[in-house]
Order: structure tokens, then sequence, then C-alpha cells
């Protein structure tokens, strides 16, 4: 999802699953992750962002 904060700035969010390996251990996570972009001159620069584990 795209929600507009300004011309040049929105905020994406949007669930999803991770997948990796740590310490030796594999795991598989659902995150709900937000972030804030704005665009300066012909770049898209990331603010902030955040993820929350879903239960």
């Amino acid at each position: 999802m795209f929600v507009p904060i300004s011309k040049d700035t929105g905020l994406v969010s949007y669930k999803t699953t991770e997948k990796g390996n740590s310490h030796g251990h594999e795991f598989t996570s659902l995150v709900y992750v937000s972030s804030v972009w704005t665009h300066r001159g012909d770049k898209w620069l990331c603010l902030f962002s955040q993820e929350t584990a879903a239960r």
C-alpha cells in the first residue's frame, strides 16, 4: 500500500515472510513493514523503515 504524505513523500506498508539462517538455525517469520520514502533530485530515498513481527 502507498499513502501519499506530500507531493514528494509517501508511506509504503506491506506484510511479508522472511526466511533465513541465524547462528546456524533456519527461521521463517511473518512481519509487517512500513517505510517513509521521499523523492530528491532523481532518486528515491528511504527516510525511515520499521519491521514488526506479526502474531
